[in-house]
């Protein structure tokens, strides 16, 4: 049996929520998602901010001259692109 469509992913074959009756049992019964995070985003790319080094303390003589000093912060970049499909923009 042939099947003919002109749209070039299956959303001309399977309603829009048909996604949702698949992953919402399969999240529903994962430990992982259960205690998992999920960020929504409009953009291919996430940024998470990591502390590399500790901002430090120490006692100081009263009156003494106070030198601070800053945490260090990097990025992790996460990319959404995905390969042959559509991407998800929801991170868990």
């Amino acid at each position: 049996m042939a099947m003919y469509t002109t749209t070039n992913d299956v959303g001309g074959l399977l309603p829009d929520d048909f996604g949702a009756l698949v992953v919402q049992p399969a999240l529903a019964l994962s430990v992982f998602a259960q205690i998992a995070t999920t960020v929504s985003t409009g953009s291919t790319h996430y940024r998470i901010p990591i502390v590399t080094a500790d901002p430090t303390a120490s006692w100081v003589a009263e009156g003494a001259e106070l030198s601070p000093v800053d945490g260090v912060l990097q990025e992790i970049v996460v990319s959404l692109a995905c390969e042959g499909g559509r991407p998800d923009r929801d991170i868990a």
